[in-house]
């Protein structure tokens, strides 16, 4: 029986902090037999300021954020999937939350884009909806 994970950490505004102890806790979760770690949203980054994340995002396919999942999966040989990470988009002044999902071999396998949408239920209730739409459509067929 295979066994899955689902990491809970407090991130912080520190990118390195956050990734060192997410490395930790996935190390854990894999000599706990974890087959499949499910990183928390934000868990590379919880900024001071929405400003944080845009200062902080990464093009599909490269930087710090990405390398470090990537790293872990093969590190460990254990499917990694990546919380939502700041992943640049069309407009250099937002960013798109992404969630990552690497194999065992540390290849990325799937990317989701979530966007969320405020609808109001009635004047007291607010609703939020959450739709997930595939960053790269080529990776949702393999």
């Amino acid at each position: 029986m295979s066994r899955c994970a689902a990491i809970q950490m407090a991130s912080s505004p520190n990118i390195s902090a956050n990734l060192l102890e997410a490395e930790k806790l996935i190390a854990e979760a894999v000599k706990a037999g974890a087959k499949l770690v499910a990183l928390p949203e934000n868990f590379a980054l919880m900024g001071d300021h929405e400003l944080d994340k845009i200062k902080a995002k990464e093009v599909d396919g490269s930087g710090p954020i990405q390398n470090f999942l990537a790293s872990v999966a093969k590190k460990y040989a254990v499917w990694v999937v990546g919380g939502t990470i700041p992943i640049a988009g069309n407009d250099s002044n937002k960013v798109r939350a992404a969630c990552l999902i690497y194999n065992d071999l540390g290849e990325k396998l799937h990317a989701m884009i979530k966007f969320t949408y405020l609808t109001s239920v009635c004047p007291a209730v607010m609703m939020f909806t959450a739709n997930l739409t595939p960053l790269n459509p080529a990776l949702s067929h393999r």
